[in-house]
């Protein structure tokens, strides 16, 4: 029987020969054996499963609920698209869904010798219900019980005892009040919307701070690698939706701390969060000059920032008031003078939680999405990329979707410049792509090439044959969507299907006939309410929470109290060489750390090797944290190695503890060499951060 390193309720168990991997799909957990099974127990009303793609016909899981009936799990013939990346492409299967809300236990078993096992990644929890619900239970604050006898129901949206929501979304505080009873109030985002100097966070709190190192999975085309070589970069996180674009992306700073934003005209940057505000941490490159950058916000405007340069590191406010929801920001370089900027991290923030009653406990919050608007996204055909509708989570198709059929194919940076890591195919008919999600509707973004006609169905029973409104480019009927004629590279096609019954649905979108390409960029999905969730007591591989639909539980149960976050990453490209003579990446060799005690010990450990003579060279190895360079044998000194074996491997160690402060940190492990002309390999390597008292 296997546990589950970060199941830190032990709902989680695996029997037989499972096993926990990592690989270049990301971390993943199978069930590989005849009659070996997993079982998960939760609080909800149905389970999905992230999972490697099943690919094979052969397949044969069966899972069923509370000790029933089997039922097959569906062999999905899904196409690999997304794999090979990297990173968890978390693939959606809806396992079941609709059962009463209550404890449940799912057992999935493998009935068949041949076949493929099943990777899995995550569960995701479902709770299809529109109301919040308390159970009876106990609180402590400051040694005072509170005790709730009865559950406590309420609509997510409205009883709120401090507060007016708009309809521009908020921030809901939940508490238990002195005398046991529950309560809520709401903090409405700000009412209008100001950019930079203007800018005002004080109704706002900080939800995350982005590090751009994090938008990367030890790939040449993401940004965890990047070097002093310009190049197109795109990544989207885990939770399938913060994404980072770069048109020429290129390092900067003497230790490669930042992330430069190109030194010709027309370059740009664009970050797609989930949030109200932003600000960005950033330098320039030279003092002086007139050089100016263009801010684009979702697609508006542009706003003109023109500003001396100036080489002290600095916070710069972009934006604040956003109506709660996925936003983008895009910064293009017009005038090229004298300087470029140097961005080092991203500042995200959502509304300001509530006040609560000063002798209440606070147990849970969320945010409240703005009302949903699809007219806020009808813009020209450039600006259009960029655009999300107001209120929407979106989801990049680079995570979490399923393609099926042979064709799929994943678009290069160059495809579409403006909506990076799209799919696509050419064929017709049997080529489909479905989301999954929880929600009331769901507005699609995808690419034509040419005119083009396509079906969109829902769950395929029931609400099979949605109405499908058509908003730029293409028109709309009963489950039907025509395009027009594209243009180069492609045309940007908005459509969405709403009115939905709230709870989960499956939208299939199949392209039926026309001899362009049908690329699909985005879902982004119409639903009440997201959250933003701190990593797990143990993150593997840069892994973060997804789904972000769910309240955060703010309580701390008992068995917690002194569980402390661990974050881990090992290296998974088998040896690969070092040649950079500046400090750069070791490869895989990051951890994106959630630290509940502000202090953290970090552990390092490689070992390196040359194939051939003993070579009497310098390999350097140095820890960063949030981009900035720390001491890391004290006195300025980094760890060095001053030979390494031929065909034999040479240890290199860093045990460091440090104050960070509480909050989210990315620490990576830098590396370089003092001759480019030779090139050590990495054998083995992991890094180990821990939170300490």
């Amino acid at each position: 029987v296997w546990g589950v390193v970060n199941d830190k309720y032990g709902q989680i168990r695996f029997v037989g020969a499972g096993a926990q991997f990592v690989s270049a799909d990301g971390q993943f957990v199978q069930v590989t054996s005849l009659n070996d099974y997993l079982e998960i127990t939760f609080y909800g009303t149905g389970l999905n499963a992230l999972h490697y793609a099943i690919v094979n016909p052969s397949n044969d899981y069966r899972w069923s609920v509370d000790g029933g009936a089997e039922t097959s799990y569906a062999t999905i013939q899904s196409s690999g698209v997304i794999q090979g990346r990297g990173y968890n492409s978390n693939s959606l299967y809806n396992i079941v869904s609709g059962l009463s809300l209550g404890v449940h236990t799912v057992k999935i078993r493998k009935n068949a010798v041949g076949g493929m096992n099943l990777n899995l990644y995550a569960f995701e929890i479902l709770n299809e219900s529109s109301s919040l619900r308390v159970n009876p239970g106990t609180t402590w604050k400051s040694g005072k019980k509170l005790y709730n006898p009865l559950q406590n129901v309420s609509a997510f949206n409205s009883g709120f005892e401090s507060g007016t929501l708009g309809t521009r979304g908020g921030r809901v505080a939940v508490y238990q009040k002195a005398d046991g009873s529950i309560g809520k109030a709401v903090n409405p985002t700000n009412a209008s919307q100001l950019n930079l100097t203007s800018a005002d966070h004080s109704n706002e709190e900080i939800a995350r701070t982005y590090h751009w190192r994090e938008f990367g999975a030890g790939r040449t085309d993401d940004f965890s690698l990047l070097t002093t070589t310009p190049g197109a970069r795109a990544f989207t996180l885990d939770d399938g939706t913060t994404t980072l674009v770069h048109s020429n992306a290129a390092v900067s700073g003497v230790n490669a701390e930042f992330l430069n934003n190109g030194p010709s005209n027309g370059n740009f940057l664009i970050l797609t969060f989930v949030g109200t505000g932003l600000d960005i941490v950033r330098k320039d490159t030279a003092n002086g000059g007139s050089d100016t950058l263009t801010l684009n916000i979702d697609g508006g405007s542009n706003i003109t920032m023109p500003s001396t340069g100036d080489t002290t590191l600095r916070t710069t406010k972009i934006v604040s008031g956003l109506p709660y929801g996925t936003h983008t920001v895009k910064f293009t370089r017009t005038t090229a003078v004298t300087w470029t900027l140097d961005l080092k991290q991203f500042i995200v923030y959502q509304p300001k939680t509530p006040t609560i009653p000063t002798d209440a406990s606070l147990i849970g919050a969320y945010n409240i999405m703005a009302n949903y608007d699809g007219t806020t996204a009808t813009g020209t055909t450039e600006v259009l990329n960029t655009q999300i509708p107001v209120g929407v989570m979106y989801k990049n198709v680079s995570r979490e979707a399923v393609y099926v059929g042979a064709n799929w194919a994943l678009n290069t940076f160059t495809f579409a410049p403006n909506a990076p890591l799209s799919t696509w195919t050419s064929a017709a008919s049997a080529q489909y792509v479905e989301y999954t999600f929880v929600g009331t509707g769901v507005s699609l973004h995808f690419l034509s090439s040419s005119a083009g006609n396509y079906t969109a169905t829902v769950d395929l029973v029931g609400e099979a044959t949605p109405t499908v409104t058509p908003r730029a480019n293409c028109t709309g009927g009963s489950g039907t969507l025509t395009t027009t004629t594209g243009v180069t590279p492609s045309l940007p096609i908005r459509a969405e299907v709403t009115g939905l019954s709230f709870g989960k649905h499956t939208i299939r979108v199949t392209k039926s006939s026309g001899a362009g390409n049908m690329s699909v960029t985005a879902f982004n999905v119409i639903t009440p309410i997201h959250s933003y969730k701190n990593n797990g007591p143990f993150v593997l591989q840069n892994t973060l929470a997804v789904g972000s639909q769910g309240v955060g539980d703010s309580r701390t149960l008992a068995s917690e109290v002194n569980q402390k976050n661990v974050s881990r990453a090992e290296g998974v490209t088998s040896t690969p060489s070092i040649t950079t003579t500046t400090l750069l990446p070791l490869q895989e060799m990051s951890a994106t750390h959630h630290s509940k005690t502000g202090k953290i010990k970090i552990n390092f450990y490689g070992t390196f090797r040359q194939q051939g003579a003993i070579l009497a060279m310098e390999t350097r190895f140095a820890i960063f944290v949030n981009g900035t360079k720390t001491n890391s044998l004290g006195s300025g000194r980094d760890v060095i190695i001053n030979s390494i074996g031929a065909n034999g491997a040479v240890g290199a160690s860093i045990d460091k503890t440090l104050i960070v402060g509480v909050g989210t940190h990315k620490i990576d492990v830098m590396i370089s060499v003092s001759s480019s002309s030779v090139n050590p390999e990495e054998t083995i390597r992991h890094i180990t951060v821990e939170d300490v008292e």
